[in-house]
Parts: C-alpha cells; structure tokens; sequence
C-alpha cells in the first residue's frame, strides 16, 4: 500500500484503474498489482495483476477461524 501523499501514488493509482477498467470484472473485488517504473521513458509497466488479496492480507485471513470474522 502507498501513501496517498507518495510521488508517484496518483500515477500508480490512475494506472491500475485503467488497467482494471478494460478487464471483465466484479464490481467489488480484492486485487494486488506489481507494477514497474521506467525512469528512463518515464511510463509505467504492468508485471501482473491478480484477484486476490496480496500475502499482507493472506496471513491475516489463515489467522481467522471463519469468513464471518471478518465481519
């Protein structure tokens, strides 16, 4: 997760969102993304993209005794 006051947040945020917005997909939904920054042409580069929670939330989720928990 990036602070929303970090340089390139906005730009990481639009991205994804563009990304997200040409794939077929719920309206709501838990995703991770890697991305690249290339310094040299200044643009961004998708690594992939995948819908799922990232290993930060998978360790908290294996901590739960149910879904409900959650709630």
């Amino acid at each position: 997760m990036l602070a929303e006051d970090y340089t390139i947040a906005v730009s990481l945020m639009r991205y994804v969102e563009q990304v997200i917005a040409g794939l077929h997909s719920l309206e709501d939904f838990v995703f991770h993304a890697k991305l690249f920054e290339d310094r040299r042409h200044g643009d961004l580069k998708l690594c992939e993209i995948a819908a799922h929670a990232g290993s930060q939330w998978a360790r908290l989720f294996r901590r739960l005794k149910s879904f409900t928990a959650l709630i």
